[in-house]
């Protein structure tokens, strides 16, 4: 059976997000490797996050899909921007029908540049240098000083920051603002009808 032969590993950026979760939680239940992999997790769904919304940029600007080689998101937003610079904004669009019935509500949720920051940010955790260079890593508290990342009990609270923001920019449906399909709803209710 081909089943058998497939991982199943979803790579969604919401899916990345609940394996984080998963992870703090291990953490939060004694497991401190658990801390690092959730960050790894969260810097990959920040990635995917923002390499669907080039994807679907691109696929709505009728601009050929690239391969995209690059990942840092402070590389890859400008980007995003480039192509589209309505991808900076919250978007939703509710639409209701003339026939009644319930209403449709389609979002676009952004990658923001603090959530790109933030992908920075957890790099701290994926070396080595996090140990040499954090002298009190191995703490069971956090950190006396407002705002620094000490302890690993400083990194599991902004893994939840994280992990907060990541799911906000996971809320909408959309792939790109809903400027495009308007656009093509317009296109669409110019064209004359085929059947008259």
């Amino acid at each position: 059976m081909l089943k058998d032969h497939i991982f199943d590993y979803q790579i969604g950026a919401d899916s990345f997000v609940k394996r984080a979760r998963m992870l703090i939680e291990r953490f939060d239940n004694g497991e401190p490797a658990c801390l690092f992999y959730a960050a790894l997790e969260l810097r990959m769904g920040i990635e995917s996050r923002l390499l669907h919304y080039i994807e679907s940029a691109l696929s709505a600007a009728k601009q050929p899909k690239e391969k995209i080689k690059e990942y840092r998101p402070d590389r890859l937003l400008p980007k995003l921007e480039r192509i589209n610079p309505e991808t900076r904004d919250h978007v939703e669009l509710i639409m209701m029908f003339e026939q009644g019935g319930n209403a449709v509500a389609l979002e676009y949720a952004p990658v923001t540049p603090i959530l790109a920051k933030y992908y920075g940010a957890l790099g701290a955790l994926l070396h080595s240098t996090f140990f040499t260079c954090k002298s009190y890593w191995y703490m069971k508290r956090k950190s006396t000083s407002s705002g620094r990342r000490d302890t690993m009990l400083d990194y599991r609270d902004f893994l939840i920051t994280v992990s907060d923001e990541l799911e906000k920019a996971c809320r909408g449906l959309l792939g790109t603002p809903p400027v495009f399909f308007l656009e093509q709803i317009d296109q669409l209710n110019s064209e004359p009808d085929a059947e008259r």
